[in-house]
């Protein structure tokens, strides 16, 4: 922006922009103008809009005219506000805006979020792409391919807004291909569909695995201070405290390939899934499966209790991905709706038309 050497403000949440201007040492009937003369030209510029302010002579009271102000509202428009003798004058700046999405194809490799980072995606949509894929395939390998489509903007000034993911295939070495597709559910709300899933469709939990239990996480993954034990000691899970005889549920499909006791772990169940994951659920005052059972996501497979190595009523919870324990994603405690036979055939007519617009490249 050409106002260098003015303040940099960011708008807060809740508050108007003449709030900011007065925050940047503004006088008050230049503050309320400016907003009169933004506010004919956006609806209120969103928290988070950066804005510059250059002040100039001191007024009567200690605050200042505004000389120069500049925020940008939208990619593409930027709106210059500058002092004309008494009063302000608005200019409105378009640059033109592409919106051609962007589509990146690679191998998953040993770790797809940071090969996606590389890729020159901001770090929450490379985590987003790698949680759709990951819950979606119950895990990931490294011969994998993957392809991701992501809504972007593009501006002439060489800017750009990406997101949200559109689309996220995987070509996988060892199992059923995938092709996600983000569709519209109830409420306004999204989720990604499989189009390549049975007719009665099916969706991954867009939250991550499903809550096995309600409450609140009291001991997260890695390194802490063993309670009982009283020395430094891997956390190879998480803890949710819950009162004894909450019941637990299965965090997504599988088959029982434990169930009983466990030693330190007390009671416990342990579930395997496609991609070589497993599910451990432990210190359990009792399990409600048995071995070779096969369970749905969200159905009770035991009860909280403090069997074990255990200071108090809870489940420890562990997800391990080909034998390495790795931190849970979790999202609600209610199983995912399921997809109707019509969202899916939507969400395969969006994505041929998806498929059939131009993409810029990036290299994965």
């Amino acid at each position: 922006m050409p106002t260098s050497g003015g303040k940099r403000l960011v708008l807060r949440g809740g508050e108007s922009l003449t709030a900011l201007l007065l925050r940047a040492g503004a006088g008050g009937l230049d503050a309320a103008q400016a907003e009169r003369l933004v506010s004919k030209q956006v609806e209120g510029p969103a928290a988070g809009t950066e804005v510059t302010v250059l002040l100039g002579s001191p007024l009567p009271g200690g605050a200042r005219r505004i000389e120069l102000a500049e925020l940008r509202p939208h990619l593409g428009l930027t709106l210059r506000l500058q002092s004309s003798g008494d009063d302000i004058e608005l200019q409105r700046i378009e640059v033109p805006v592409d919106s051609t999405p962007l589509r990146l194809r690679g191998d998953v490799g040993l770790d797809l979020a940071s090969a996606l980072g590389r890729a020159d995606l901001p770090a929450p949509l490379a985590n987003s792409a790698r949680a759709v894929l990951a819950r979606a395939a119950g895990g990931l390998r490294p011969n994998d391919r993957f392809d991701l489509i992501v809504a972007a903007r593009h501006a002439g000034s060489g800017e750009r807004e990406l997101g949200p993911l559109l689309y996220a295939g995987l070509d996988r070495a060892g199992g059923p291909d995938l092709q996600l597709v983000r569709s519209r559910a109830e409420a306004g709300r999204f989720r990604f569909v499989d189009v390549l899933g049975p007719a009665s469709g099916s969706s991954p939990n867009p939250g991550g695995l499903l809550r096995p239990v309600a409450g609140a996480v009291t001991s997260g993954f890695g390194w802490r201070f063993h309670p009982l034990l009283r020395f430094p000691r891997y956390h190879r899970g998480i803890d949710i405290a819950a009162p004894r005889g909450t019941p637990v549920r299965a965090a997504m499909a599988g088959h029982v390939v434990g169930a009983g006791w466990a030693g330190g772990h007390g009671y416990r169940v342990r579930l395997a899934h496609s991609g070589a994951a497993i599910t451990s659920y432990s210190h359990l005052s009792r399990v409600a499966v048995s071995p070779g059972d096969i369970v749905a996501a969200g159905a009770t497979i035991g009860f909280v209790g403090s069997t074990g190595l255990s200071t108090g009523p809870h489940l420890h919870f562990e997800v391990r991905r080909d034998g390495i324990a790795v931190p849970p994603v979790l999202g609600s405690h209610a199983a995912p709706a399921a997809v109707s036979p019509a969202e899916v055939a939507r969400a395969r007519d969006q994505l041929r038309a998806l498929l059939s617009r131009e993409f810029r490249e990036l290299a994965g």
